[in-house]
């Protein structure tokens, strides 16, 4: 019989977003909001990992720090053990230093609206990317007082941004408009265009862009161990894997993608998808039904199939 898990209650604050140290394996964070991110303040709780009784592992409660409005989701620095990055629903974007108490280290507040996710490139270690509900998609590093640069990426909300694992200039979004985007940051079409500073003229041009829902896509991730294939998930309750590879380097608005698999079972939205570190055919999905599934999508003889647990 499995030991009971270890618990942690932060009364009054729901988690929207945890996230594993890179640098050390017993720390975590939390994004948290009052009201379940209705209204209200947020917090940003730290947590470690300790050996508890019989040895079992036991969370533990570090510190915390108050912020002012709900806090959507965060990012740990690639380069600084001790820092990361808050999604906040002011539209504001901060930089922590985990042994400093009380304030940010640093905040930006070009967003119009919620900031919804951040994502910290694992290859270009000193720049982050931010996604709002204004539509907007930001990229920027911790040292610099403005953005780097702002891509229109949707019309509406863009629930999330994520840079590529395997190609350092390639980021994907996903919107309430039912696409899943691709974008070439090596595109001419970023380059700023006049004098001066560009970070509020954004720039639009994706690469590829997939009608994957007829509804809302809440997540995406790409997977650890295939370059080019991405998995989405939203409010039609269906997980899609799409294999990217059409993409023809030098040409933008491309449309479409080649649908591998689709995984079935949950009865309300999906609100997280995410692939495997560790296996490049296993997926983890959670929904607004209160479940969570871990797949296994296995290709025999050119057929999918699917094992869910």
């Amino acid at each position: 019989m499995n030991p009971p898990p270890s618990l942690l209650q932060t009364p009054g604050f729901a988690h929207y977003s945890l996230a594993w140290s890179p640098f050390h394996n017993n720390r975590i964070a939390l994004a948290s909001s009052a009201n379940f991110g209705i209204v209200g303040n947020g917090r940003l709780h730290l947590v470690s990992l300790a050996p508890g009784p019989a040895g079992l592992p036991l969370l533990k409660l570090d510190k915390f720090y108050e912020t002012q409005d709900g806090l959507y989701d965060l990012a740990w620095s690639e380069i600084h053990e001790n820092q990361l990055v808050t999604a906040s629903g002011d539209g504001s974007i901060k930089l922590w230093d985990v042994m400093l108490n009380d304030l940010p280290i640093r905040a930006w507040q070009e967003h119009t609206r919620e900031v919804y996710s951040v994502d910290w490139s694992n290859i270009k270690k000193d720049t982050f990317a931010s996604s709002c509900w204004d539509g907007t998609v930001k990229l920027w590093t911790p040292d610099r007082p403005r953005s780097l640069s702002t891509l229109q990426a949707h019309q509406s909300c863009v629930y999330q941004a994520l840079f590529s694992p395997h190609q350092p200039d390639t980021l994907a979004t996903c919107s309430t408009d039912g696409t899943v985007k691709i974008f070439d940051l090596r595109s001419p079409a970023y380059v700023p265009s006049g004098p001066g500073n560009n970070f509020t003229t954004p720039m639009s041009a994706a690469v590829l862009t997939i009608p994957a829902s007829p509804g809302e896509v809440l997540s995406i991730d790409w997977n650890k161990y295939r370059p080019l294939t991405l998995a989405s998930a939203g409010v039609d309750k269906v997980v899609n894997i799409w294999d990217c590879r059409m993409i023809k380097p030098g040409e933008l608005n491309q449309v479409g993608a080649a649908r591998e698999t689709q995984l079935f079972g949950h009865e309300y939205p999906v609100r997280q998808v995410q692939w495997s570190p560790h296996r490049a055919d296993i997926l983890a999905t959670a929904s607004y039904d209160m479940t969570c599934r871990v797949s296994v999508a296995l290709s025999v003889l050119g057929t999918n199939k699917i094992i869910i647990t």
